[in-house]
């Protein structure tokens, strides 16, 4: 696996979305290349504070914008 392919599949990793087979070979490539798996460990960091912003609910005025 090339790195290029390691970056098109960061989201999916982390995100628990890739087949065993694909899971297991980015895991392999990011043990063997630290690029990688620097790359990897800052989506995982960015993950992991988009995940601890508070949610914001839209005014029913924008939603009803965006609708139409």
């Amino acid at each position: 696996m090339y790195c290029a392919e390691v970056r098109d599949l960061i989201d999916g990793f982390l995100d628990g979305e890739l087949d065993a087979e694909t899971h297991a070979r980015v895991k392999a490539h990011c043990d063997r290349c630290a690029a990688c798996a620097r790359d990897v460990e800052t989506a995982q960091r960015i993950h992991v504070a988009l995940r601890a912003l508070p949610s914001f609910e839209a005014p029913e005025h924008v939603i009803a914008a965006a609708a139409a």
